[in-house]
């Protein structure tokens, strides 16, 4: 990088957060114990890390807010950041599933007697309400509003009602019987699905009026607004017209709102989608690089892995978790402390899901952490008397000890492709008081002291965020362009597709969307079973996640659907290259945001030779090229640079693994008219059903044929502006 295309500029937190999507992008997968914690904490200045809890030390710790974290070195002081929240509708129906099924459980072991049931409900079994335990969201810390007499009398009610119902609950599950045939299933699941049949009955009448259920909406409902309210005050100090909080670590205001925003045992998840702080990286990380370079990079906490332990089930999907989000490259946390086998399956199900996706060509970097602790394990057995270790037994066994972990790691990574790893402690002592480090320096193993610092860490890190935007650039290009725009809110770059241009793709596309049966059939439902009320909430929040569900029920129906993934396969099928909307002249490239000079400087950084300027201005009339302006032939240039970016695999594959998730679910007018489909109905099966036929719906509409040629522009938009750093 030449001089030049360095910066000393400042851009505010807020600033930043607006052009985040523009930053390359690397999702951290972890299980607990992995060392996450500690790698966001190790990058977070000292200022902001204070006041934020990710939970370090936490085995139990689970947080369910998907968590970006925004480093920008044109953030100019350590004590200004950014909020973005992303919020949504209350997910009143992730607690009223957990109600659901825990109450039908009681109301049955109590013979179906309402006075009972209300008897039985006492603080442990709320608990089970407010602090489900698979950790879907928590609501202890407002348990105290949430009033557990309030919530008696409120079932009471529907409760007196499925009692007395007629046909009662015995004689409903004997007829729910007759549908399973041979299938063996017990007298308990069937009376399960008898009571929420009537359960759902009484939620609402014929007209869709709330009906002997309306006390119990009401306390759902107040959660909700309870949490709004609980939010609202703690953001009163700080106005937004668009959710972005622009703060001051030194206000005391900002300090408490950071730390209760990742408080991870907030109720916030119900009504928060996503959180991203935007901040100065750690002090430390600066000194390992070159503040000139001016590095911004965004770090996304997928929480794909369980709290307790991981298995191929917990790999798989939480790389799915991380691909869902079109990141640029995937950091993978992996715990030496963890059994042999356990780590030998985490890489060989990394290495098949690699291989799975091997098109997308998205780097995957494994740490291996905790690697301090396994070679004090390792001199602990190899010392003469391990019954009290001395420095002498560090020193003798180091070498042998620091082998064997690397030639562990090197049989892990043996059957992983195209992947970088390092082994790092990521626990950092002081050299003088520890062993491992005073053992390398006595025995002349300096160049492995840094695997126990935090420059380790950070000269890796540095090298994860340059490979990533290598990737990004067309070749032969080393680093992004610095510019200066005239809106710092748009796009310094924007290209569109106009839909118009392009009726062949997209009747195809759309014929096969709705008229195809195989298609049809396979995100609908058609089972004449009912559908689990845990299956449908699992899928909705899988979906919004841009994963698929499978269930496997014994009394339910099945189904299994991956809306972001049948979309990918569309799309590849009909747009087989970015080219095919080239040659429609479907593409347009837009630069006003730029003057004639910082236009230039992205055609010599990008067209070094002028191969492209002379692609661009060939077979044009002479005398139509003399009356062209400087700036629309600069445009012509830029255009043609753009168009032989996107034949290349790498952003073709991301722009469409980015359009088929906004088509899914991320496109904000997709995403409302899902939301509120899922929200107008009480049942589940109901609310599956007809969520999915709007599915249909909206593939049959004119708009989404708007939607999805603008969603192509934004894709293509989004990857060209990662090329550049805007100043």
């Amino acid at each position: 990088m030449t001089d030049n295309n360095k910066s000393n500029k400042y851009l505010s937190a807020k600033e930043t957060m607006k052009r985040s999507k523009y930053s390359p992008s690397i999702s951290v997968i972890g299980a607990t114990g992995s060392g996450k914690s500690s790698l966001i904490y190790s990058l977070i200045n000292s200022s902001i890390a204070g006041s934020i809890s990710c939970g370090i030390g936490d085995t139990n710790q689970t947080t369910i807010i998907p968590c970006n974290f925004m480093f920008d070195l044109r953030i100019k002081s350590n004590e200004e950041c950014a909020i973005n929240l992303v919020k949504k509708i209350f997910d009143k129906k992730a607690v009223h599933v957990r109600v659901l099924e825990n109450l039908s459980e009681l109301f049955v072991s109590n013979g179906m007697d309402t006075e009972e049931t209300i008897e039985s409900i006492d603080d442990r079994w709320f608990e089970k309400i407010l602090e489900p335990d698979e950790a879907s969201y928590h609501l202890g810390y407002i348990k105290d509003i949430i009033n557990i007499d309030d919530f008696k009398n409120a079932v009471s009610k529907v409760l007196n009602v499925i009692e007395n119902a007629e046909p009662d609950i015995i004689e409903r599950a004997k007829e729910n019987k007759k549908l399973y045939g041979q299938q063996k299933v017990s007298i308990k699941e069937l009376r399960r699905i008898a009571f929420e049949e009537l359960w759902n009955q009484n939620a609402s009448d014929s007209d869709g009026n709330e009906n002997m259920a309306c006390d119990y909406n009401i306390w759902l409902d107040n959660i909700g607004k309870i949490i709004s309210a609980k939010l609202e005050d703690l953001l009163k100090a700080f106005k937004s017209d668009d959710e972005i909080y622009e703060m001051s670590i030194d206000n005391k205001d900002s300090r408490s709102v950071l730390k209760e925003l990742f408080d991870p045992f907030q109720p916030y998840s119900l009504i928060v989608d996503e959180i991203t702080l935007a901040c100065r990286p750690r002090a430390e990380f600066i000194k390992e690089i070159n503040e000139k370079d001016r590095i911004r990079f965004r770090l996304r906490d997928t929480m794909g892995l369980t709290q307790s332990g991981i298995d191929n089930l917990s790999i798989n999907s939480a790389l799915d978790i991380a691909l869902s989000s079109s990141p640029d490259s995937i950091l993978f946390l992996i715990s030496l402390d963890e059994r042999d086998d356990v780590i030998t399956d985490t890489c060989n199900a990394i290495a098949e899901k690699i291989l799975k996706e091997g098109k997308t060509n998205i780097p995957v970097n494994i740490i291996f952490t905790k690697a301090d602790r396994i070679i004090g394990n390792i001199i602990n057995k190899s010392a003469e008397n391990n019954f009290q270790l001395t420095q002498n037994d560090y020193d003798k066994n180091i070498a042998g000890a620091v082998e064997k972990v690397e030639k562990t790691i090197e049989k892990y990574c043996e059957k992983i492709k195209n992947t970088s790893s390092k082994w790092l402690s990521l626990r950092y002592i002081d050299k003088n008081i520890d062993p491992i480090q005073t053992a390398l320096h006595n025995t002349n193993n300096k160049e492995k002291v840094v695997n126990f610092t935090p420059s380790g860490l950070y000269l890796y890190i540095n090298e994860i965020i340059k490979e990533t935007q290598k990737m990004i650039l067309p070749k032969d290009i080393e680093d992004p362009l610095f510019v200066t725009v005239h809106n710092y809110n748009n796009p310094a770059i924007e290209i569109k597709v106009d839909f118009e241009k392009i009726p062949g793709i997209l009747n195809a596309l759309q014929y096969r969307l709705t008229k195809d049966k195989s298609i049809v059939n396979g995100y609908t439902i058609n089972s004449k079973y009912r559908l689990s009320p845990r299956s449908v909430s699992c899928y909705w929040a899988k979906l919004k996640r841009g994963i698929g569900h499978t269930t496997n029920a014994s009394v339910y129906g099945n189904f299994s659907i991956n809306m972001k993934g049948m979309l990918s396969s569309i799309l590849h099928k009909y747009i087989q290259e970015i080219d095919n909307l080239y040659s429609t002249g479907a593409v347009s490239t837009i630069t006003d945001n730029l003057c004639d000079n910082e236009l230039q400087k992205i055609i010599e950084r990008f067209d070094p030779e002028g191969k492209y300027k002379k692609e661009a201005l060939v077979g044009i009339n002479p005398s139509i090229l003399e009356s062209l302006s400087d700036k629309a032939i600069q445009d012509q240039i830029v255009y043609y640079v753009f168009k032989s970016y996107f034949k290349e695999p790498y952003g073709y594959y991301r722009i469409i693994d980015k359009v088929a998730y906004n088509l899914s679910y991320g496109n904000e007018i997709i995403k409302e008219k899902l939301v509120d489909e899922y929200n107008s109905y009480y049942d589940y099966d109901i609310s599956m059903r007809k969520l999915q036929e709007k599915f249909k719906e909206i593939f049959e509409s004119d708009e989404f044929r708007e939607i999805l040629a603008d969603e192509l522009g934004k894709g293509m938009t989004e990857l060209v502006n990662k090329m550049i750093i805007v100043e």
